[in-house]
């Protein structure tokens, strides 16, 4: 008997062969999962030196979004409680069998910190498995998305100058703000997809690395208790196309997607 968990492109694929205990996918020695308390300071999902993961205030839909790497968007199927209940998680791993020795991911290099981080991603999807009898299946769903183009009159990003070593990624000051040093379209359309909640398809052709900056109004009061007017300025597609000369045009395209087959509330500890 053989029992498969897909997964969508750039994650490993589960292929695990009950009978055969050398496919077996990695496993978090102990685990504990309970409801949690009321909480209003959120939720969050920490990994922990040795392999192992903490979440707080954690609906089951974030777990397996983690799991998979995969975006809200992404996900389907399942009941509601999945969306609505929220857990507490303390999972930890055996020291001999943890890739580095149980190192804090905060002491290694970025290979090495991908590979730890892979590594619990596959030992939350057996837990998931194990303890919430999670199945799923992979598929392909035509979605509405946005493409990325260069917007007449061509970009107003700033190429990078040889790069010192100093500057490098992207940093936000607030809702609405973010600046970018030696940053590719791919990695602004990535970010894009995260601030819209559609995913956005790079259809620039550019290849080079950029500086940028981006000020935009986000949808909604920046507070509930906000006094004065509410801000007015760019929303973040006229600021795509003012301060970077690009335009994001809506469309239709095939979506990877992680569809839950069945799910059920976590056995106990």
């Amino acid at each position: 008997m053989t029992r498969t968990l897909l997964a969508l492109p750039g994650i490993v694929c589960l292929s695990v062969a009950l009978a055969q205990s050398p496919a077996s996918p990695l496993a978090f020695e102990v685990a504990s999962i309970k409801l949690s308390s009321p909480n209003p300071n959120g939720w969050s999902i920490q990994t922990t030196p040795g392999e192992g993961f903490n979440a707080v205030n954690i609906l089951v839909t974030n777990l397996i979004s983690f799991a998979w790497d995969i975006k809200d968007y992404q996900l389907s199927g399942g009941p509601a409680w999945i969306g609505t209940e929220r857990f507490d998680l303390i999972a930890k791993t055996a020291r001999a069998d943890t890739a580095f020795g149980g190192a804090d991911p905060k002491t290694l290099n970025d290979a090495r910190r991908k590979t730890d981080s892979d590594r619990i991603r596959e030992r939350l999807r057996t837990l998931l498995a194990d303890r919430f009898g999670l199945m799923t299946h992979q598929a392909s769903e035509e979605q509405t998305v946005y493409f990325m183009i260069v917007a007449k009159g061509g970009t107003r990003m700033k190429p990078t100058v040889p790069w010192s070593g100093t500057r490098q990624g992207m940093s936000g000051t607030g809702r609405g703000h973010t600046q970018a040093y030696t940053v590719t379209t791919a990695m602004l359309a990535t970010y894009l997809t995260n601030t819209t909640g559609r995913l956005v398809v790079d259809k620039t052709a550019l290849t080079g690395k950029y500086d940028w900056t981006l000020d935009w109004v986000p949808d909604g009061p920046a507070a509930p208790d906000s006094a004065g007017p509410p801000p007015t300025g760019p929303t973040i597609f006229t600021a795509v196309q003012e301060q970077l000369g690009l335009r994001l045009e809506s469309g239709k395209a095939p979506v990877d997607k992680l569809v839950i087959d069945r799910i059920n509330r976590p056995t106990g500890n």
